[in-house]
């Protein structure tokens, strides 16, 4: 929902001569001084109380604030919904809004393990193949070859028990290999959207 527009029309007394002409244009102006007002005070209540709207600094700071909010608000028409500076303000209070920040680091470390698997996934076609099954390799112990998990046979050739040891390596972070990036973003995406407040 958009802010109210200052409503009112003086195109009819564009035409010079017309009787009352002055008292029409004093009218206009009192009632746009007043629907200006009205504007103000609302405008008043949703920024912060540390703000003198008198002053040219406090007006600037409210103007990057604005700018910022349309940002990222995605409103670039021109205007900004008095609600929606609102529940910014609002945002600050959160509790869980608050958490954010730690849920961004978070993110940022969970991301980049993921371009990791990721990058290998790419080089490794076979990479998440080999991660899914290592989730079912059973580490052998002494001098026992071990058994693919796929096929059953002994891994006992030089690539076989290359093989082997590459998925005894992938076996601790076997799910997190395997998954697509496409699929970790997502997973960030809703779990950082579930600390933004509900509208």
């Amino acid at each position: 929902m958009k802010a109210l527009e200052v409503a009112f029309d003086i195109s009819a007394l564009k035409t010079l001569g017309q009787k009352n002409v002055s008292v029409s244009l004093r009218n206009a102006a009192q009632e746009a001084s007043d629907q200006a007002g009205e504007h103000l005070a609302k405008l008043k209540a949703e920024i912060a109380p540390g703000i003198d709207t008198t002053k040219v600094d406090d007006r600037a700071k409210v103007k990057r604030g604005v700018a910022s909010a349309r940002a990222i608000l995605g409103k670039d028409e021109g205007h900004l919904s008095v609600r929606g500076l609102g529940g910014l303000r609002a945002a600050t209070e959160d509790t869980q809004f608050k958490k954010l920040p730690d849920a961004l680091t978070s993110s940022k470390e969970a991301l980049s393990a993921a371009l990791v698997w990721h990058r290998r996934q790419i080089a490794d076609q076979k990479f998440r193949l080999k991660a899914l099954a290592s989730q079912y390799y059973v580490v052998p112990s002494g001098d026992v070859a071990g058994e693919c998990p796929l096929c059953a046979a002994e891994l006992i050739s030089v690539t076989q028990q290359n093989l082997a040891a590459e998925l005894a390596d992938l076996k601790k972070d076997a799910e997190a290999a395997e998954r697509k990036l496409d699929d970790v973003c997502a997973g960030l995406e809703k779990m950082l959207s579930d600390f933004l407040p509900q509208t």
